[in-house]
């Protein structure tokens, strides 16, 4: 699958610059190819040109702290995990956002949990650890119960 993004401007991060009125060619959902300064770049061989209209096009943003992303317990103290459906719809704010990778910052979903979601969302989902001294602590601190252990029935 190609596409073409066309009349877009194009943030590179790395090095602190921005491509106006730029092209950006995707193949297989990698980059191959970035028209500098070409507002319109036809291409013959793309499945679909889109015309971003002098937006701007950024490459996938890393969010590295999210809560509810994934299956599993919830937040510093193990509360239950939120409904899929709300997971989902986590997972679809942080994508409209710009995000394609994402932290798990609740730290006790498993890595078979995470690897569930990773098959049913675009977003690449993380998993963190709260397992350390200092995150027990502030889970007393949190709500005075500390770390809840649950158990499946």
């Amino acid at each position: 699958m190609r596409v073409t993004i066309q009349n877009a401007n194009i943030v590179i991060p790395h090095k602190d610059t921005i491509f106006n009125h730029s092209s950006v060619t995707i193949e297989n959902g990698l980059i191959s190819k970035i028209a500098e300064g070409v507002k319109y770049s036809y291409n013959a061989k793309s499945n679909a040109i889109i015309d971003a209209r002098d937006g701007y096009l950024i490459p996938g943003i890393i969010n590295h702290h999210a809560h509810g992303v994934s299956l599993g317990p919830l937040f510093s103290a193990g509360n239950p995990a939120p409904p899929l459906e709300l997971i989902i719809s986590n997972l679809n704010k942080h994508l409209l956002q710009g995000t394609t990778t994402i932290l798990n910052g609740d730290g006790f979903a498993t890595i078979e949990e995470t690897e569930i979601m990773n098959k049913l969302h675009p977003i690449k989902v993380k998993p963190a650890t709260s397992h350390t001294p200092l995150n027990v602590k502030a889970a007393e601190i949190t709500d005075g119960s500390g770390l809840i252990v649950f158990t499946k029935n």
